[in-house]
């Protein structure tokens, strides 16, 4: 569709020159933190953020990234914040807090008795790839997020380009301490970095702090330099602190070799802590000793129980690897369902506890080989369970063997990497022999309600594969007639209409004339006038169409139903602010457009005025960016406000230019 032929040549050069994007979240705007601060402690009152309240809570949702300037610190979630114990939800919405300038700090600390949330209500998952992609924190330089005694949940989005060189503190993405707990329910952490210290993702530090992992990915991160106290490509836990693993996954993180022999747990590092391990996979990690999991109890005692989850090592590394001192114990309690692919590297003096290996002269106690051990080396020990069920102790270093064969499920199943294969029915790994590209049939076009796309579901010619894929495209339009509005029951029988002045306050800015200073390209088109009557909805319908139409949520409206031909259009003016419901929670969208009203929900009027201030003019209270001539219950037809439109965003990118002059 050529957007010129409906918003003729003013609308057309607003949409160019403001917009130059499909959504009026302009580029050259941004929220500050000092924004981010005050939304956070309900105190906002701009566009860039907007702040609802609700049970106690209170809900933070980006229109715009966020960006750190001049001498802004971290963003604090704590008890100021809200006159007491505050629960903050930040929702992204696909865009990005950066904290790359400022001061060297963090991004977000959350202190005791406070809560926050992250998530992203736009994220989404490629399904033939796999790749997530939501809206970010990122730039922090004492870790993406501190938790001090506070609570982190995280839900959505994504935590990266964090970085931390405390020498005895840990966590590029997330750290956690003082008591502070941190739950990953989804998102992901990448990317991050420990330039000195331990951690690269995630660091737990401190008795009573806590990290439960139930979904979601920790991959990418980087430990530096851990001076042969730390590591934790993934995940740092220390002193006390535990790591309970219900979900998710921990891969491709690393630790380098340090000059004094560190490089410890390329995916987790415990220090004298504990780690629960009931479900997950941790996969594909680096580091010179225990690739996938250390348990160190040099200074304390340490202790890993793994009653389900797979961890494997590889190159030869152990997948699992134990140490203690001689005042400290080291124990590895394993049971239930717990899969390991690798050795197992027992240090001296540390215990394995279990009755889930196989037994002499008698097949498996459990149906996956992996569970059963052999020893490696003449130093090496039977793990049997007479000397397990009470816990055995090694003498001398051990490395330990885990033998296991894949079971093969019958039902070729989706990778989500773009191809399928069959997998184990026990760890879940993909079968190299069967694994191949999907072989798409497409499916039938679906066309939307609005008629502006369609969509289609692909399935995978393989029977047994459960692979389905969503393909939605534009449909391509010419010029469209303005929507005829629902008549009213009781008719308005109005005077001739009159068609209001625009009065702008600025002289030289005549009315009509196309702004000087934006050189635009002129395409030949014939305009589709607005003509007729013109309803509130019709109003918004036309507002959204100059922002490039973007995506939105439905309103909350009681009057508005779904199938309505501007529903999108009205719950993105909602959003923006520019939509505002009556006492009685309604929009009234198919009424006549009035010139203005008294009411706070508004007519024509302030729905200009709200969306000025959306584009970026800053008005003082009660000031007008535009005011319509006439009475206010004179109805606006489609000619007058095609008239008016045409004035209002004339001055509307003159404004704007100047400003950015």
């Amino acid at each position: 569709m050529k957007m010129r032929s409906i918003l003729g040549k003013r609308g057309f050069a607003v949409f160019t020159s403001l917009v130059l994007c499909t959504s009026l979240v302009l580029p050259s705007f941004a929220a500050s933190f000092s924004d981010l601060q005050d939304a956070v402690r309900g105190k906002y009152t701009g566009t860039g953020i907007t702040v609802t309240e609700g049970d106690g809570k209170r809900t933070v949702t980006l229109n715009e990234d966020v960006i750190r300037t001049g001498n802004e610190g971290h963003v604090t979630v704590n008890a100021a914040s809200g006159g007491g114990a505050v629960d903050v939800t930040i929702n992204l919405q696909g865009h990005t807090i950066d904290g790359t300038g400022g001061k060297d700090d963090s991004v977000f600390l959350v202190t005791s008795g406070s809560t926050l949330t992250l998530k992203d209500s736009t994220a989404s998952v490629d399904e033939e790839t796999g790749e997530y992609t939501a809206g970010k924190i990122t730039g922090g330089t004492a870790s993406g997020v501190q938790v001090n005694g506070g609570t982190f949940n995280m839900e959505g989005g994504t935590i990266t380009g964090n970085s931390i060189s405390t020498s005895g503190a840990g966590g590029g993405g997330v750290y956690v301490s003082n008591g502070g707990s941190f739950t990953m329910d989804g998102g992901a952490i990448t990317d991050n970095e420990a330039i000195l210290g331990s951690g690269g993702g995630v660091g737990v530090k401190d008795k009573g702090s806590s990290f439960t992992m139930n979904g979601g990915v920790i991959s990418g991160n980087t430990v530096d330099n851990d001076g042969g106290n730390g590591g934790g490509g993934g995940v740092w836990v220390k002193s006390g602190a535990e790591f309970t693993m219900s979900g998710g996954t921990i891969t491709g993180n690393t630790v380098v070799a340090s000059s004094n022999g560190g490089g410890n747990g390329g995916g987790v590092a415990i220090h004298q802590a504990t780690f629960n391990m009931e479900r997950g996979s941790i996969y594909g990690n680096t580091s010179p000793y225990g690739i996938g999991v250390l348990i160190n109890a040099e200074g304390g005692n340490a202790e890993f129980n793994m009653s389900g989850g797979y961890v494997k090592g590889q190159d030869g590394k152990s997948c699992i690897y134990l140490e203690e001192d001689n005042s400290h114990n080291a124990v590895f309690n394993l049971s239930g369902d717990a899969i390991m692919a690798g050795t197992i590297f027992l240090g001296n003096g540390t215990e394995i506890k279990t009755d889930n290996v196989r037994q002499n002269g008698s097949e498996a106690k459990y149906p996956h080989e992996l569970k059963g051990f052999t020893a490696n080396g003449s130093e090496g020990i039977e793990v049997t369970a007479e000397t397990t069920n009470g816990g055995h102790a090694v003498t001398a270093d051990t490395e330990l063997d885990t033998v296991y064969d894949c079971t093969w499920d019958e039902t070729v199943t989706n990778n989500g990497n773009g191809k399928h294969s069959t997998h184990c029915e026990i760890c879940g790994a993909s079968n190299p022999e069967t694994t191949a590209d999907h072989d798409w049939v497409e499916g039938d076009w679906v066309t939307s309600e609005d008629g502006e796309s369609r969509t289609r579901i692909d399935t995978c010619s393989t029977s047994t594969c459960t692979a389905t894929r969503k393909v939605t495209e534009d449909i391509p339009k010419g010029p469209e007639p303005s929507a005829a509005p629902v008549e009213p029951e009781t008719p308005v029988t109005p005077a001739a209409p009159v068609t209001p002045p625009v009065v702008i306050d600025d002289d030289d800015v005549p009315l009509g004339a196309a702004p000087e200073e934006a050189e635009l390209e002129e395409i030949e088109d014939e305009a589709v006038p607005l003509a007729g009557l013109f309803t509130r909805a019709d109003a918004i319908g036309y507002l959204w169409q100059q922002t490039g139409s973007p995506d939105a949520e439905l309103s909350d409206f009681a009057d508005v139903p779904e199938d309505h031909q501007w529903a999108v259009a009205i719950g993105w003016a909602q959003d923006m602010g520019i939509a505002v419901a009556d006492e009685e929670g309604n929009f009234r969208p198919d009424d006549l457009l009035l010139r203005s009203n008294d009411e706070s929900e508004g007519e024509f009027q302030e729905f200009l005025n709200r969306y000025a201030v959306f584009a970026g003019i800053e008005l003082d209270a009660d000031e007008l960016f535009i005011e319509l001539d006439g009475e206010p219950d004179d109805i606006i037809m489609g000619e007058d406000a095609q008239e008016i439109f045409d004035g209002f965003f004339a001055r509307l990118e003159t404004t704007l230019a100047r400003r950015r002059d």
